[in-house]
């Protein structure tokens, strides 16, 4: 007698959302609160929340919103933006989403983010940013898990496990090469620990890696240490292959900040295109 697969545990034991220790509270199907505990594996040379780590927290907070809204349907990120008001640097990193728009082929999500500065209650918290996500509505087959648009309505949840957190810089966790940084060009592999929930690169994973490769080349065209406080990324395709590669170039580079543009491709497949990033940095 057969009996049937289980379905794949996501994320699985050893993953970036959890060691990310994120508590959300599901406020109502159509608006969620994330805390993130910030700690310094999780900082830029500033001293503040790396922007890739602002970009996963804030994906993963507007994804179960989405999801709510795409029901039975599955989704993928397509746009993310971000802009700074002020740098997280005590945190916990809260992050605020709401439903903006649910259309019949895409779900606009935004979302507001604070440094609660030892508190989870925004309104006594500092502003840190603002962002708008766009998730595309793909077929529920998609994905190898699935949800109840309603379960956890009123609760907090968090997917970390015992022993989860980072051990080392949070760029090392992932896995991020640096192969010419004078360049902008890093790279990161399509793994188990950054995955998302249909097998590819984290739409977070991919902002971070877009970051950080916009930091590498200012401040090395610069000739001092520059990091990344908004960003904008269209998501084009899925990674197949691996590795996913950046390349760059500098529009703007001056002492009070660059702009860069990213694109990320899978190096493994023909270079196919990925993702394209517009960043701005400002000095550490």
């Amino acid at each position: 007698m057969s009996t049937a697969t289980p379905p794949p545990i996501y994320p699985p034991e050893r993953h970036v959302m959890r060691d990310l220790r994120s508590q959300t509270h599901r406020v109502a199907v159509d608006r969620t609160e994330t805390s993130t505990p910030v700690v310094a594996e999780v900082l830029d040379p500033s001293g503040s929340v790396h922007l890739g780590v602002i970009a996963t927290v804030v994906d993963m907070a507007c994804a179960g919103i989405a999801l709510s809204a795409a029901s039975p349907d599955w989704i993928a990120t397509a746009d993310l933006s971000y802009h700074a008001i002020g740098r997280v640097t005590e945190g916990p990193l809260l992050a605020h989403a709401h439903l903006v728009r649910a259309g019949v082929g895409i779900i606009v999500i935004g979302v507001e983010t604070y440094d609660g500065h030892g508190d989870d209650d925004a309104s006594r918290a500092r502003p840190a940013g603002a962002g708008l996500l766009t998730f595309s509505r793909i077929p529920a087959s998609a994905s190898a898990i699935t949800i109840d648009r309603l379960a956890g309505v009123g609760t907090r949840s968090s997917a970390a496990l015992p022993g989860s957190g980072f051990t080392a810089p949070i760029l090392e966790h992932i896995g991020l090469r640096s192969v010419d940084p004078a360049h902008g060009v890093i790279e990161i592999d399509k793994d188990e620990y950054v995955r998302n929930s249909f097998g590819t690169i984290n739409g977070g994973i991919v902002a971070t890696v877009c970051a950080e490769a916009a930091a590498e080349v200012a401040s090395a065209t610069a000739g001092t240490t520059m990091v990344a406080t908004d960003l904008q990324v269209h998501y084009l395709a899925q990674t197949k292959a691996g590795p996913a590669r950046t390349g760059t170039r500098v529009l703007r580079c001056s002492p009070d900040g660059a702009v860069v543009k990213v694109r990320l491709s899978d190096a493994g497949n023909d270079d196919l295109l990925l993702a394209m990033a517009t960043v701005t940095l400002t000095p550490a």
